[in-house]
């Protein structure tokens, strides 16, 4: 069997209020569930599953994030166990040294180059580059955003 690389949703609400996203029609914590961490960890312990596991979100998986540390302590024991990597997938940079550690890569998107000096924290500090970096283009995005972020991205190597 061809290898599955899970995504774990979680629903810790959003304040970023994204015309794009789904969470602004349905309210994700009506949807919220206790995690079965045994049933997690054993799909996550079978053989057809990549060694890796991104988290996204019904909303933000960084929002609130010191108040879901449970949450994510209770992950990380399980993915370390089992020797898998966690990537995350967000619009929020946390300042939290501890946590990214932990994060194998980040996949942040940002609306605008406004956001670009805020992203030294996820430069990796080895290679000296963004783990990914997503641009969103929205009905606001000039031409002049586009060639301000590809001129960025030229000169640090996106």
């Amino acid at each position: 069997m061809k290898p599955i690389c899970p995504s774990i949703i979680t629903n810790f609400g959003c304040d970023r209020n994204c015309w794009y996203c789904i969470t602004n029609r349905v309210d994700p914590k009506r949807f919220k569930q206790d995690t079965d961490w045994g049933l997690l960890e054993l799909f996550l312990s079978r053989d057809w599953v990549r060694r890796k596991v991104p988290i996204s979100g019904g909303g933000d998986p960084l929002y609130r994030l010191e108040e879901n540390m449970d949450w994510w302590e209770r992950l990380f024991e399980i993915t370390e166990r089992l020797g898998l990597d966690v990537d995350v997938h967000t619009r929020n940079i946390v300042d939290n040294p501890d946590f990214w550690n932990r994060i194998n890569r980040c996949c942040l998107s940002v609306d605008g180059t406004d956001s670009v000096p805020d992203l030294a924290n996820l430069v990796d500090p080895y290679t000296k580059e963004f783990s990914r970096l997503v641009r969103v283009v929205t009905a606001e995005t000039t031409f002049e955003d586009v060639f301000e972020m590809l001129a960025f991205c030229g000169s640090n190597k996106c």
